[in-house]
């Protein structure tokens, strides 16, 4: 249940993360690795993990210092181990005393329950907070084309109904955790009706899962029929908001809504046209004013 390591020869997964590159380091000065072994890093991809690692500790820093929690994204699963890595040192040095880090757990992926598993039981053996960011997953069509060409067995679920049953069976998990006076924070991130609904009606079965560290959040733009009764029954939830230079926020947003189009359920659509359908029409009617004499 440990941290993955990035080679091989990593010999340590201590928490402090002004490490030198003695703890990240390559097995030999040849640079060849023993047969079956991953391997080593260069003296450059050396110092780019080191760079990369200190830049991490300053982000994770001012976070704390400002009482602000950082959720460290997920991306394709060919680099998303190295992801965890840093995550999981981030965590044990940050998570000891409230949920500053959390990791995110794509419910689309086979493998999804079992790393939620095993790192809430790493969090619970070094006594750290559990926090964990749930979403369904972007990149599905890109992951299975990935996995056929390197002809691999596919990493996502077989069909949408599975990735569902995973996110709503570890948003149960989590509530479940709470409940029991578990170190547990969540944040989950979803557009679907049927999840939230499934998610409030646990949480007011258990109130005190609920508490300051159980909340949802949507992508601006999208769900706000969702998001604004789940304000005004007094849970906490977030807008995502995605910023930055035009052209590449752009491309961005186009790919979220491409790879999504297939997680999200069709009355969820059917709503939300309803609703803009409607707005339409209400911003296109004459407005009638009066004049006072």
């Amino acid at each position: 249940f440990e941290a993955p390591r990035i080679a091989a020869t990593s010999t340590s997964t201590s928490t402090n993360t002004s490490t030198s590159s003695s703890r990240i380091s390559s097995s030999s000065s040849s640079g060849s690795s023993p047969v079956g072994a991953l391997p080593s890093l260069t003296a450059e991809e050396l110092v780019l993990v080191e760079n990369l690692n200190r830049r991490l500790t300053t982000i994770a820093e001012a976070c704390v210092k400002a009482n602000v929690r950082l959720l460290i994204d997920a991306e394709q699963s060919y680099v998303q181990r190295a992801i965890d890595f840093f995550t999981c040192r981030l965590q044990m040095q940050y998570n000891k005393t409230s949920p500053a880090v959390y990791n995110t757990y794509q419910c689309y992926l086979t493998r999804a329950s079992k790393q939620f598993e095993n790192d809430s039981q790493r969090a619970q053996r070094y006594g750290l907070f559990f926090a964990a960011k749930l979403v369904r997953g972007a990149y599905m069509e890109q992951e299975r084309r990935l996995a056929k060409e390197h002809n691999e067995a596919d990493p996502i679920h077989p069909n949408i109904e599975a990735t569902h049953a995973c996110f709503d069976s570890l948003v149960s998990n989590i509530i479940d955790r709470r409940a029991r006076g578990e170190r547990v924070a969540a944040i989950l991130c979803t557009h679907n009706a049927h999840s939230v609904a499934s998610a409030i009606t646990r949480l007011k079965t258990e109130p005190a899962a609920c508490a300051d560290n159980v909340a949802f959040a949507q992508l601006l733009g999208m769900a706000d029929h969702l998001t604004l009764p789940l304000g005004k029954g007094g849970f906490q939830v977030y807008k995502y908001v995605p910023y930055g230079p035009v052209l590449e926020v752009v491309p961005y947003l186009m790919r979220r809504a491409q790879e999504n189009s297939g997680m999200l359920a069709s009355s969820n659509s059917d709503v939300e046209a309803s609703l803009m359908w409607k707005e339409l029409l209400q911003r296109l009617r004459p407005r009638h004013t009066t004049h006072k004499s």
